[in-house]
């Protein structure tokens, strides 16, 4: 997974399609029969076939589940090179069609275009419509008010327009730019520092965009982040070092503008400043930095007003490196429906090699906790991490490998904590239980 991260669950959390934009895995993380050059070109020459890495464009493309997940539609962007001057743009959106045959899906049609035209990089997003079955995709034109609007109705292209609406003199900021629809279907927004904020009322009965306003968010800045909070009523948006609120409720969008915090400071090899974000499952809204690097941040209550939204800056600290992507989702629970739960846990799952180097004893445990590393293993000087489950690291210690490790564990609360051990190269972690 790389710039490109598109995934598609079940209404349980269980992951049935995810996409890097080179080919399509399933659940069990098989590729899908057929899946390879999705968007075929120089592009994905390049950088799929010869150097297996990830297509390199964020926010172009989602997966669109029609029949309980039976029948999917999978919209992805193609990216094309010109010269001279040299000139990367996106070119083309294509479908892929998936269909379930029991537990696994395989491929009905594939990169079929759709559109074939100059559009803007990523921003790709889509909306469930008040029909049953059905979606509203909206994709812009580059460096232009103009935009295709599309209604998918089960699976097929029901309709498909371009609205002219907004600021005409967009023109840059294509990489760095994200665009978001309202939990309850009634707003879109899209930003680029470099051409700040439109917001538009949309018709979720006819897929239109209505009552253009460009909000103006700061006065410096090359990349942003976007996201509407759960309740529709707090829009964020962020620069490289700045998070700011505004209230869509009011009237007077632009005097409600609100700094919520300013980059801290923080660096895990590189600076952990701001960028995408995408409202969670959970009702919290997460942010990665603009590097890949191990941390996100996270808007906890995005629907209270300003420092009470609680934003926390590298609050989950992730088991490795991110690969500057966020996945693109949909708005699955549009309006009345709730958009988020949250009772839902939040939690990171251990690496495949959960306790196979390490031993970790007693556990449960009320004091002291015994780290004994595998013999047969080849660690070097590692770094042994307690980490709550919000991704605090609480306790770091460095040893080196051929020594084992007691950590004491008696100003800690009592609870469910991460053993996380780290060489150069892996993590590998486990669960501990902390006793009163």
């Amino acid at each position: 997974m790389g710039h490109f991260s598109a995934s598609l669950s079940d209404v349980n959390g269980n992951l049935l399609l995810y996409s890097n934009g080179c080919l399509i895995n399933n659940g069990k993380h098989e590729s899908i029969e057929g899946s390879e050059n999705l968007s075929p070109g120089s592009i994905d020459h390049e950088w799929c076939d010869q150097n297996a890495l990830n297509y390199p464009i964020k926010e172009g493309g989602l997966f669109l589940p029609f029949y309980v997940d039976s029948l999917v539609i999978f919209l992805h962007q193609r990216l094309s090179v010109t010269s001279p001057p040299l000139t990367i743009y996106v070119d083309a959106l294509f479908y892929t069609m998936l269909k379930k045959s029991g537990e696994s899906y395989n491929i009905i049609e594939k990169s079929i275009p759709i559109i074939e035209d100059s559009l803007t990089y990523g921003r790709l997003e889509a909306i469930r419509g008040e029909k049953e079955d059905y979606w509203w995709v909206i994709q812009g034109i580059r460096n232009s008010n103009e935009y295709y609007t599309m209604g998918w109705k089960s699976g097929i292209l029901d309709t498909a327009f371009i609205q002219v609406i907004g600021d005409s003199t967009v023109r840059k900021g294509e990489a760095a730019a994200q665009s978001v629809f309202s939990s309850d279907g009634k707003k879109y927004a899209r930003y680029a520092p470099a051409d700040d904020l439109f917001l538009f009322d949309f018709d979720i009965s006819s897929g239109e965009l209505s009552n253009y306003r460009k909000i103006h968010v700061a006065d410096s800045g090359l990349i942003g982040g976007l996201a509407f909070s759960p309740n529709s009523r707090f829009l964020y948006a962020c620069t490289v070092q700045d998070l700011y609120q505004f209230d869509v409720s009011m009237s007077d969008i632009q005097s409600t503008r609100t700094h919520i915090a300013h980059y801290d400071g923080f660096v895990s090899g590189l600076p952990a400043t701001f960028y995408f974000m995408q409202l969670g499952p959970d009702c919290k809204i997460y942010m990665i930095p603009p590097n890949g690097i191990d941390i996100m941040h996270v808007i906890n209550y995005p629907d209270n007003k300003g420092s009470a939204c609680a934003f926390e800056q590298h609050g989950i600290v992730l088991p490795s490196n991110n690969t500057i992507t966020i996945p693109n989702f949909p708005v699955f629970r549009a309006y009345p429906d709730s958009p988020c739960d949250p009772n839902i846990s939040t939690f990171l799952i251990e690496s495949g090699n959960l306790n196979s180097e390490f031993t970790a004893y007693p556990n449960p445990t009320k004091d002291f906790i015994n780290i004994i590393l595998d013999e047969s293993a080849t660690f070097g000087s590692v770094k042994v991490n307690i980490i709550d489950i919000s991704g605090h690291i609480l306790i770091e210690k460095r040893v080196d490998y051929s020594k084992s490790v007691q950590l004491d564990l008696s100003i800690l609360k009592a609870g469910i904590y991460i053993i996380q051990i780290q060489d150069k190269k892996d993590i590998f972690s486990g669960r501990i239980l902390k006793m009163d």
